[in-house]
């Protein structure tokens, strides 16, 4: 990392350094090679973070909105049993007695 640090600051100076000649040797063109290779690795590292990051970002997206519909499905089925069982008094608990009720004064009704 420092070879490549001090590599890339004295290219950027050299650069900026109008009119003269620049020597390019081997060591030169490895250095521009490795720094290439470099940051072509960087970003690969960069992009794929970012990839990672979008797509737990999706994810968390889809799962929201699932729970969102799933909690909207629930109310309506909640408000439609609720529906139900009010116009006869209460849930089933509430049918089964009534029924039996109804039953023993049909049955007091016919020894009567």
């Amino acid at each position: 990392m420092l070879l490549l640090d001090a590599y890339r600051k004295s290219d950027k100076q050299s650069e900026r350094a109008s009119g003269i000649d620049e020597e390019f040797t081997e060591k030169s063109m490895l250095l521009d090679d490795l720094l290439a290779a470099y940051d072509d690795v960087k970003n690969t590292d960069l992009r794929r973070t970012e990839e990672s990051r979008l797509a737990a970002e999706h994810v968390d997206a889809i799962g929201s909105l699932v729970r969102e519909e799933a909690l909207q499905s629930l109310g309506k089925r909640k408000r439609d049993k609720e529906d139900d069982d009010g116009a006869s008094g209460g849930g089933i608990f509430m049918k089964m007695f009534t029924l039996m009720h109804e039953q023993a004064k049909a049955d007091l009704g016919a020894r009567s």
